[in-house]
């Protein structure tokens, strides 16, 4: 039979429409129990409808006789001369008896201030004489407010006066919470709720910052001790990773929409046009910190460490975009795995370990043999992470409502992958083409103004202009690293100790990195496209120029690349469209693995909230890591194109990392451990969070109703919260009698009311 409990909490325009529904949609022959005080129901009556053949049950208040009867048959009794029974409760209520209208007396009629009596006096510490103190409890309402007080510490005292104090301080800072929001449920997916507005939407940035971390400085740290990589290097990655956490806050807050489901066409155009605008932006303010005129390639060095943070932003907008699409709301839900039968989980279990068995296997051959790639076992710790939560959600049954089939989960990734594949295609190519134009323009207006230094000698360089050819000549000894692309594609040099990425790729076997030195180095332009030849030990070499423009004098940029800004355009916007199609490829994938992989969890019948957050816990990391691998693949094809156009190597093998982040960031489990965090640094609430309200629930504070928490009755969060005898928007207090005693049943038509 359904019990609609706590009619009355609801706000009150709403309970007249509340009753009007529950008529339409309820047949007449289902049993309903409803329960609300009757001021508030009697209000809903006049205001709206009655419900439909109801009857009313009203509970009265308690006599003082039964409560005595419950108090003295609870608690623990004490030996006396004559060999009878007596507790702490006998002196008391033989006075009360005698006084049946003293504030102790008529405060015992509710149900609620019994049940706190006996456990506030249920052992021999307390003792409820002082209930008999006319100069302390003059009121029924200073009993009450006497008992909440002292019913928190009491379920704790067995913990010891300490623990017992720093537990209510924390229900008291939950409680507030609650009061705040105006609501008397915890629900652990909402706890981001208490963190302040600005890091509030900055929590998933911080967690992606975390998870990459983890995962990339040690690679980094690596590198430089084993003389692989400069210091510079680290700094880069710092930046592109601050660079990230700024992408994600503006995402999370602007590219989400604000509730779940399949984002309208609407939302798309409109996703398009926003992203179009900031990727201008973000790259206009990119071509202004960094030097664009002799072409653009990703991967490249950066004229210093603001770049870094530019792209790092801009990428971490667009992942945040990919779930917008998908339909991941700003304030994510619980959501489960789709396979809650026996063969769904059985199949989950066979994935599951393949896939940690493969990912081990790949993370150790890094470690048993330290010249291979290090990145290579990133991808293997990946593979062990995502088959771990593979394999531990095909043991445990999820919390979602159906059991999911291999068809269904197939058909719902191809429709995810093809939705998603379409409206990311639309936005990357638009937002890519945006900010190619801008850099290219921006480039453009820092180009005018050029100095002639035809016939000049510089710093060592020697310029000369000749038939529509600008040269600029250095015999001084250059040295530095070179990435060979393989495939016959230029070489591309990096000057000191800049370190080339990904030297190696385990798929491309011509690509390695070397050692050189040139003993000449020309610049060579020709209507401002500019090349570099390198006189080596073994002949000469034409090689990528942007890299070496840092080693030419500040004038000369200018002077070697000006010419027309169409060609400007040819050379740097090609590679912004390319990654824009890149964008819609990976787009498509991740909208599939959300579409196929999330199922609402069921929040209502789950056995408890440390169920549900489990269950939100390992689907997020499945996600997580099917979306890194799958993204990882749909990335090899670009990783060996011959000659590694545009550098679209280094986008593959930087793209699937910082998107499984993104997945594990954005969930729900993402943002409650961010915020559980924050809250337990600042003292707000304990590092074991689960643990804590379990125990509070153990005793009695707390009780649970699905995936939630609620206080065991909203008179003691109020108290804790210090707001008085109700929650916002519920109306006044009601008396003391009747706080506890509210009326129960409904009336209706055969009543007379």
């Amino acid at each position: 039979m359904p019990v609609l409990d706590g009619f009355d909490e609801l706000a009150r325009p709403g309970r007249a429409e509340a009753v009007r529904r529950v008529n339409a949609e309820l047949d007449d022959d289902l049993p309903l129990l409803l329960t609300s005080r009757k001021e508030a129901w009697a209000t809903a009556v006049a205001e709206g409808d009655v419900l439909t053949a109801a009857e009313v049950v009203e509970l009265l208040p308690l006599h003082l006789e039964e409560a005595a009867a419950h108090l003295e048959r609870t608690a623990r009794p004490l030996p006396t001369a004559d060999g009878g029974r007596a507790t702490v409760w006998t002196p008391v209520l033989r006075e009360l008896r005698e006084r049946p209208g003293s504030a102790p007396a008529r405060a015992l009629t509710t149900p609620l201030m019994v049940s706190l009596a006996r456990a506030v006096y249920g052992d021999t510490s307390g003792d409820p004489r002082e209930l008999l103190d006319i100069k302390r409890f003059p009121t029924v309402a200073s009993v009450e407010e006497h008992l909440l007080g002292a019913f928190v510490p009491a379920a704790f005292a067995g913990s010891g006066p300490e623990a017992a104090g720093e537990a209510e301080r924390r229900l008291t800072v939950l409680a507030r919470a609650l009061q705040h929001r105006d609501t008397g449920r915890f629900a652990w997916w909402e706890l981001e709720s208490m963190l302040p507005a600005a890091l509030r939407v900055y929590t998933p940035g911080l967690l992606a910052l975390a998870v990459q971390a983890l995962l990339v400085l040690p690679v980094m740290v690596a590198r430089v001790v084993g003389g692989q990589a400069g210091t510079e290097d680290v700094v880069s990655v710092g930046a592109t990773l601050f660079g990230q956490t700024l992408g994600f806050a503006f995402g999370a807050a602007c590219l989400l929409p604000r509730d779940g489901g399949l984002p309208s066409g609407r939302f798309i155009l409109r996703q398009a046009l926003l992203t179009a605008l900031v990727s201008g932006l973000l790259w206009a303010a990119f071509a202004c910190t960094d030097d664009l005129r002799f072409g653009f390639r990703y991967g490249t060095l950066t004229d210093g460490w603001m770049p870094d943070l530019l792209g790092g932003c801009l990428f971490s907008l667009l992942f945040t975009l990919f779930f917008g699409i998908a339909g991941l709301p700003r304030r994510p839900a619980p959501l489960g795995l789709p396979w809650s039968g026996a063969a769904g989980r059985a199949v989950a279990r066979v994935l599951g370990a393949t896939v940690l068995l493969g990912g081990a296997g790949s993370a150790g051959s890094v470690l048993l043999d330290s010249s291979r790639d290090p990145w290579t076992a990133l991808i293997g710790t990946t593979c062990v992470a995502a088959g771990t939560a593979l394999l531990v959600s095909g043991t445990h049954r999820q919390d979602g409502p159906h059991p999911g089939r291999a068809g269904r989960i197939g058909q719902r990734f191809a429709a995810g992958a093809v939705r998603g594949t379409a409206a990311a295609l639309l936005i990357g190519i638009t937002a890519c083409t945006a900010a190619g134009l801008a850099a290219v323009g921006v480039t453009v207006l820092k180009s005018a103004g050029v100095e002639d230094l035809a016939g000049r000698q510089i710093d060592g360089w020697r310029f000369a202009s000749r038939d529509g050819v600008r040269t600029a000549v250095s015999t001084r000894p250059l040295h530095g690293r070179m990435l060979i692309p393989g495939d016959g594609a230029r070489p591309i040099a990096y000057p000191g100790d800049a370190e080339p990425p990904d030297c190696t790729i385990p798929l491309v076997k011509d690509r390695m990195c070397r050692p050189f030195t040139s003993r000449r180095t020309a610049f060579e332009s020709r209507e401002g496209v500019v090349s570099v030849r390198l006189a080596l030990t073994g002949g000469t070499t034409e090689a990528y120029p942007a890299n070496l423009r840092s080693v030419l004098p500040a004038a000369a940029r200018g002077w070697l690349t000006r010419g027309p800004a169409t060609g400007l355009l040819v050379r740097c916007l090609p590679p912004f469209v390319a990654v824009g199609v890149l964008i819609g490829l990976v787009g498509g994938c991740v909208c599939g693995v959300y579409r196929a992989l999330s199922v609402p969890s069921d929040i209502m019948r789950a056995a408890g909230p440390g169920s549900s957050l489990r269950t939100d816990r390992t689907a997020s990391f499945t996600r997580a890591g099917v979306v890194a691998l799958l993204v990882a693949l749909v990335c090899v094809p670009v990783m060996v194109l011959p000659g590694d156009w545009g550098g679209l190597a280094h986008v593959g093998t930087r793209l699937w990392l910082p998107l499984g982040a993104a997945a594990l960031a954005l969930s729900a489990w993402g943002r409650f451990a961010v915020a559980r965090v924050w809250l337990a640094v600042t003292g707000r609430l304990p590092w074991r969070l689960m643990a804590f309200l379990e125990d509070a629930h153990r005793r009695g504070v707390l009780r649970r109703s699905g995936a939630c928490f609620e206080f065991r009755h909203l008179r003691l969060q109020s108290h804790l919260a210090g707001g008085g005898a109700g929650v916002r928007g519920q109306g006044g207090p009601v008396d003391g009698a009747w706080e506890q005693a509210p009326s129960r049943g409904v009336p209706g038509r055969g009543s007379g009311q």
